[in-house]
């Protein structure tokens, strides 16, 4: 039998650092709020798209490059059409309109910058996380819907401005940060409610959707993806969101080794975070999305953001 005194002291040890766990985080909740952090989005060229090189000078989009009043840019997703345009769709959050919504914008490749084409998708219901996607000769959709307590496709009619409402294909289910890739014959959707991920698979994009046998996938942290699952080198990597120290701080990846509709295992790739805050601007307090667009061999256009003190166009 263990003594009642060690008990106690164990007991009293773990009060102690839960007490300095909510401290720090509060402390670092005071510290964002005192300088106006907000999300922006970093970007860049990249050989290999787990070699990100981070750095101050590196090039930012925030709300100071856009002509609209907003509050922060996050969750960045980007593809690349048929007119061989890099397009950006992303989070933003507008002054004195809540709820987030959906816009887009277009690279300008001469001058290493962003143009700002105006919000695509506008509900009455928050949105985010834009996992833009393309399927079966079209443009497809499905940001976060929580609030609509749904999973909602979306399609384009007239690609990048126009879009159109499909279908819910998950309903009655408050689910955030929904990730979809076609992996032999078969769509897969990851999804996060309460530290618990959860999957489901289709064979047609708007047909029936069942839950995965082995669902929930995972618990805990790590639970809530973090951006598109990257297929490189024959294999899957799922972005996964670091939450032990608060909404929002880093993410690292998980490598799939397997996925069919009756098994899931992923486990860890590399040591430590993938992304993490960095530098005394745009990224000092946290990062927490990341996706990468192969362009050519040994060449990916990578987007991630960042919260922290937005930087002002030079």
């Amino acid at each position: 039998m263990i003594p009642v005194y060690i008990l106690c002291g164990l007991s009293g040890a773990g009060f102690i650092f839960i007490a300095l766990r909510k401290t720090a985080k509060l402390l670092r909740k005071n510290a964002q709020k005192k300088v106006n952090a907000c999300w922006s989005i970093g970007y860049m060229r990249l050989n290999n798209p787990f070699e990100p090189d981070l750095t101050e000078d590196m090039p930012s989009y925030n709300k100071f490059n856009i002509n609209e009043s907003a509050e922060a840019l996050a969750d960045p997703f980007v593809i690349c059409s048929g007119d061989k345009h890099i397009y950006l769709f992303h989070e933003i959050v507008l002054k004195g309109v809540p709820p987030g919504k959906i816009a887009v914008s277009v690279f300008d490749q001469k001058n290493n910058r962003w143009e700002y084409k105006g919000v695509v998708i506008d509900e009455p219901f928050h949105l985010s996380y834009p996992y833009v996607f393309y399927a079966n000769e079209n443009y497809y959709m499905i940001p976060e819907t929580k609030a609509a307590k749904s999973v909602r496709l979306y399609k384009a009619i007239e690609f990048p401005l126009k879009w159109r409402f499909v279908k819910s294909i998950i309903k009655d289910r408050k689910l955030v940060d929904p990730s979809i890739v076609w992996f032999e014959g078969k769509f897969y959707l990851f999804a996060n409610r309460k530290k618990r991920l959860y999957l489901y698979y289709a064979g047609d994009l708007t047909g029936q959707w069942a839950p995965h046998p082995k669902s929930p996938v995972r618990r805990g942290n790590y639970a809530r993806c973090a951006g598109r699952i990257i297929e490189y080198k024959g294999e899957l990597f799922r972005p996964a969101q670091e939450l032990s120290k608060g909404y929002g701080n880093s993410m690292r990846f998980f490598r799939i080794r397997r996925l069919s509709d009756k098994e899931y295992r992923e486990e860890p790739a590399g040591r430590g975070d993938f992304l993490h805050p960095f530098g005394n601007t745009w990224a000092r307090f946290g990062m927490h999305h990341y996706d990468v667009l192969k362009l050519a061999e040994n060449d990916y256009f990578a987007v991630f953001d960042g919260k922290g003190v937005p930087v002002l166009p030079v």
